[in-house]
């Protein structure tokens, strides 16, 4: 006790070392409060990947995201996009999805649904979790494959001129088979 009476005679008061004191105490608080102050933003879009042409790959929707430090982004109304050659491809939705920026990846226990226009393909389930970095997508639980358009298929004219000639060989094959 001697020892620190002398120091704080000789530095200063003891009323100046409590508020000191103080304003120490409350500045520590707020610095605390920043780092688990939340950050929120709505309704924004945030392009992931470009390609060599600098057309986007792939975008992150969401209606609201709720960022809060050393934790993945909580987004609601979560929506994903994949591109190719800059024309949508595929779209990836769920009511709400946790995004880890660091590592690339995206978890939830909601709903989700996939649709690929060019196909009809769409899959629904229930849990996800998605990697980027090792493009990877896995749906938990309820998985539902719906295919449209299988009979619509297009097939570009250099295929079907293909197809044409393999018949018309099939066929020749046939005839003379049965001729001898």
């Amino acid at each position: 006790m001697q020892e620190y009476s002398l120091i704080m005679k000789k530095r200063t008061s003891p009323h100046k070392l409590i508020k000191t004191v103080t304003c120490l105490f409350i500045a520590f608080g707020l610095l605390v409060y920043a780092e688990d102050k939340l950050t929120v933003m709505e309704d924004f879009s945030l392009p992931l990947e470009y390609d060599e042409a600098n057309n986007i790959k792939s975008q992150l929707f969401g209606q609201k995201a709720i960022f809060t430090p050393g934790k993945p982004v909580d987004i609601s109304e979560f929506k994903l996009e994949f591109y190719k050659k800059g024309k949508l491809e595929m779209s990836v939705k769920s009511p709400q999805c946790d995004y880890d920026q660091a590592t690339g990846t995206a978890n939830s226990e909601s709903k989700v649904r996939i649709d690929r226009k060019a196909d009809g393909l769409t899959i629904t389930g229930k849990g996800f979790s998605w990697d980027a970095k090792g493009e990877k997508f896995t749906i938990f639980k309820n998985t539902r494959v719906t295919l449209k358009n299988m009979g619509k298929q297009k097939i570009n004219p250099a295929e079907k001129e293909k197809e044409k000639e393999k018949e018309e060989d099939s066929s020749n094959t046939g005839e003379t088979l049965n001729e001898s």
